[in-house]
């Protein structure tokens, strides 16, 4: 079914009927959960994560970061406890953190495999804290027999200019 997709897809997407449409490709995408109940684990996952790229939001600060994740006890001390969070590895993979109704955290984890039953495409959303920066997403779509193919969860893959 994907390949019809895809193939229908790029007949639309090459016509001059429509313009922008965003290049879909067949993907594979390992999702891990967990939750955090204390800010230390939290850092310490976020650490581990080893990020080369992304945004923070503390509770009087939210920034981007590159070339690695800046000193996070600092940050803390500095601009309170960390809230939400993206980021982003060298090893493609992205890593989500959200604050939970219950105090804690939720993270999500998203690794790419080159093969599997949903499709991505690549977004770009403006970053409201740098002039000029985007944050851009992996999107990945999912078959749903009612709905069609719909938008499923994205995942970070990089900072930078508008693509």
């Amino acid at each position: 079914m994907n390949d019809a997709m895809i193939s229908a897809w790029e007949k639309l997407r090459r016509s001059d009927t429509v313009k922008g449409l965003p290049e879909f490709r067949a993907s594979g995408l390992e999702m891990e959960h967990e939750t955090i109940q204390s800010h230390e684990a939290l850092i310490q996952q976020l650490e581990a994560f080893e990020p080369t790229a992304g945004w923070l939001q503390c509770q009087s600060r939210q920034w981007l970061f590159r070339d690695g994740l800046p000193d996070m006890k600092s940050a803390a001390e500095q601009h309170g406890e960390l809230l939400s969070a993206e980021a982003v590895n060298d090893r493609g993979q992205s890593l989500a953190i959200r604050q939970d109704a219950r105090g804690g955290w939720h993270l999500t984890r998203l690794t790419p495999e080159a093969e599997g039953p949903y499709l991505c495409d690549t977004v770009s959303h403006r970053a409201a804290t740098e002039a000029g920066q985007h944050l851009h997403y992996r999107r990945y779509w999912r078959h749903d027999k009612d709905l069609g193919f719909r938008p499923f969860t994205a995942g970070l893959i990089g900072l930078g200019g508008e693509q």
